[in-house]
């Protein structure tokens, strides 16, 4: 009769540690699965952020390549104009093509 009231008190002892071991099992899941969670929003936000940012800067330097494209198209159509229509000369400027040529090249 004790044997039987030990084994079932230790039978008792064990569904008790099972049980405890469960539920701290059950906890660290969740707790697990809120941190992964809360990692992947941050990185989500810094993989958008990271892309608005590269976006911004490739929009950005396009647009100032596409400035100093300009700058340099008006500036050769001026000279081409100069040399179709070279006006009066000025003292110290020739008007020759090949002065002219040279002074597109710089």
């Amino acid at each position: 009769m004790i044997y039987h009231k030990i084994i079932i008190e230790q039978e008792l002892e064990y569904i008790n540690i099972k049980n405890k071991i469960e539920m701290k099992t059950k906890t660290l899941k969740k707790d697990i699965s809120k941190k992964t969670n809360k990692l992947i929003k941050k990185g989500k936000k810094i993989s958008n952020d990271t892309l608005s940012g590269a976006k911004e800067k490739a929009k950005s330097t396009i647009k100032s390549a596409s400035d100093l494209l300009n700058k340099g198209i008006d500036k050769i159509s001026r000279k081409s104009a100069t040399l179709k229509n070279p006006g009066p000369a000025t003292p110290g400027h020739s008007t020759s093509l090949s002065q002219a040529s040279k002074s597109m090249i710089r």
